[in-house]
């Protein structure tokens, strides 16, 4: 299982578990690129390039694309890395603006990475599209209506991605690790305790565990890997 020499683009590099992926992908040999105005530090930090863009509007996905072309780097892989903050309401509290930032953040960075990356991958008939969220409760969490619906939005959108581009020899995968010790963990609970008891397999994934995962999803090991959202929640639904 490597990634050495693959070019690989990972879009919010310094949300929730970003900077493990980004440290497994520097250490499997990727030649990295991280578009986050947050990562300098950590491209530094992993001798991997750094674009100063935040990707979420199509004049900045373009500007993206420019610049990689520019430097004569087609992407084997690109990782769409999401940031999971969005407040816990009940849901008829929820005002436009933050179900607008739940859209901007979970649903519309997926749609734009894909329709900016997806027609180079075609006319090269090869590459990898991957998204890291979070496993949505096997029971809807509470005050949490609208993230559960974008999450599995994004379940369908895995699965339909991969069937429309599979034919072109794309491959479109999800990871959903259950929520672990980030940064982020304690606003994206609301402020409530992040305690849980442990799971089956005793603990919960690090970002370790989740940066192993898209290793292998950016490889040629996972060649036939397509049209999965899978979950890393170490038994947690079972």
């Amino acid at each position: 299982m490597s990634v050495a020499g693959k070019v690989v683009v990972m879009t919010g590099a310094m949300a929730g578990h970003g900077p493990g992926i980004a440290a497994a992908l520097a250490q499997g040999g990727a030649q990295l690129y991280l578009a986050d105005p947050g990562a300098g530090a950590l491209a530094q930090s992993l001798d991997a390039r750094h674009l100063d863009i935040d990707p979420v509007t199509p004049a900045a996905l373009l500007a993206l694309c420019q610049t990689l072309a520019d430097a004569g780097a087609a992407p084997d892989a690109v990782i769409i890395n999401l940031a999971l903050t969005a407040p816990k309401r009940a849901p008829e509290s929820v005002g436009e603006l933050d179900f607008d930032l739940t859209l901007s953040r979970l649903i519309r960075p997926v749609f734009l990475t894909a329709r900016a990356f997806l027609p180079a991958m075609r006319a090269r008939r090869s590459g990898a599209l991957l998204t890291v969220a979070t496993l949505p409760g096997p029971a809807r969490r509470p005050r949490d209506v609208w993230t559960a619906a974008a999450l599995g939005w994004l379940c369908e959108a895995t699965v339909a991605l991969a069937a429309e581009t599979a034919t072109d020899g794309i491959r479109v995968n999800a990871l959903l690790p259950a929520a672990a010790d980030t940064p982020a963990l304690p606003k994206f609970m609301g402020g409530q305790a992040t305690s849980a008891p442990p799971p089956p397999l005793g603990r919960y994934p690090d970002s370790a565990d989740v940066g192993a995962a898209a290793v292998f999803l950016c490889s040629d090991a996972a060649g036939t890997v397509t049209g999965q959202a899978i979950p890393l929640d170490a038994g947690r639904r079972l």
